[in-house]
């Protein structure tokens, strides 16, 4: 693995250079990448994460203060996942845990998917701001879903644990 309490910037990579970190990815500083494939093969526990055009593929868990998705797929496999802030790159998350995967997350997202033998909790709120895709299955819990674009649903969507002061929304088809 490696830990960073300083920066680890290959912001300069381009489209024909990757990064593979095999184990952990952690520390208190700051993992910036740029264009080219982004893999961790173990946990993410950096203070700030930043994907950019390349995609990015970890395999466990993440916790990040600041966690910036790449423009193209970000997967995630773990079974924990908390942002205290989360920006939208322009691209698709992927929760592809095959297990039951816990959601905590600041921010709103561009394109979520939840592939089948997925399971994704929402421990708070959830705002997408392009397509859901569940596949898998959404537990939305007491907490509010709005997704500004168009939802496809060929698993289970379960809003059922709202109490009534929340809300499922979506602004495009259903």
């Amino acid at each position: 693995g490696v830990t960073v309490n300083g920066t680890l910037d290959a912001s300069g990579q381009t489209g024909t250079e990757s990064t593979s970190i095999t184990g952990d990815l952690g520390g208190t500083g700051a993992a910036n990448f740029g264009g080219g494939v982004v893999t961790v093969s173990g946990n993410v526990s950096v203070g700030t994460f930043t994907g950019a055009a390349g995609a990015v593929d970890i395999g466990g868990d993440v916790t990040s203060a600041n966690f910036t998705e790449s423009s193209t797929t970000t997967k995630i496999g773990g079974t924990t996942v908390t942002f205290t802030t989360f920006t939208a790159n322009g691209g698709e998350v992927i929760f592809d845990s095959g297990a039951t995967t816990n959601l905590t997350s600041g921010g709103a997202y561009n394109d979520v998917t939840i592939p089948l033998g997925t399971t994704v909790t929402l421990q708070n709120d959830m705002v997408v701001n392009g397509t859901l895709t569940v596949n898998g299955t959404l537990n939305v819990g007491a907490n509010t879903l709005t997704v500004g674009g168009g939802v496809t649903v060929n698993g289970t969507l379960d809003a059922s644990g709202q109490t009534g002061t929340e809300s499922t929304s979506i602004t495009g088809d259903l």
